[in-house]
């Protein structure tokens, strides 16, 4: 008898065949993951190609936007300069003291000037994009706003904000007269925003709760 449970013991002829088993298993369980993961990589993989093809989109159309305003502040930079070069400064110039506060007078002008055309040129932008809105705070200051949404994905958008700035010039008195001279590196606007973002998300009736607990819980 203890020979029989020995030999049954010894016996290894089922062995390999478990073994085969166990390996298939590995196997196919590691494939099975392979396959899972590469899956979710090829869908990450498409999901930021698509992201960055709505994104450079959009942000094209911002570009060209952008080329707009500051071709109208241009528009309007260049009518301000000749509107207060044509002003007769040179009366209060013979006297020596009233230099700076011409020079003064002069920047106050070609400020209102520019400004002034700014909205006129600004308007014209705005009826080319009904998307985009000119704020205008109580200090004269001037925003222009956009909001794009791609075509195929209108939660997608992109928004770009610039603020109207005056161009900076030098106000040199020669021959009896202001001169203007640019001042190259400060632009017509300066960027506030210039950014992706999704729609906000707006969620049915029903109320949620807020997690507090009373009475009535």
């Amino acid at each position: 008898m203890q020979k029989q449970i020995g030999k049954w013991l010894n016996n290894e002829d089922g062995a390999t065949s478990v073994l085969i088993i166990f390996m298939m298993i590995v196997l196919v369980t590691l494939g099975v993951f392979a396959i899972t993961s590469a899956d979710v990589n090829i869908k990450l993989s498409k999901k930021a190609a698509g992201w960055s093809e709505k994104f450079y989109a959009l942000e094209s159309m911002g570009a060209q936007y952008v080329g707009e305003v500051d071709a109208a502040l241009a528009t309007a930079e260049a009518e301000a300069k000749l509107a207060v070069e044509a002003q007769s400064f040179t009366a209060v110039l013979a006297v020596e003291a009233r230099l700076f506060v011409v020079t003064e007078e002069v920047a106050a002008a070609f400020g209102a000037a520019y400004m002034q055309r700014a909205y006129e040129e600004l308007d014209a932008v705005n009826a080319r994009y009904p998307e985009s809105q000119m704020v205008v705070d109580e200090d004269g200051h001037v925003e222009m706003t956009v909001l794009f949404c791609h075509e195929a994905d209108t939660d997608f958008q992109f928004r770009v904000t610039l603020a109207v700035q005056v161009p900076a010039y030098e106000y040199v008195v020669a021959d009896g007269a202001v001169q203007m001279e640019r001042i190259v590196g400060r632009a017509r606007y300066a960027v506030v925003d210039w950014y992706q973002e999704q729609k906000e998300k707006v969620y049915d009736t029903y109320e949620l709760w807020d997690g507090t607990m009373d009475g009535n819980n």
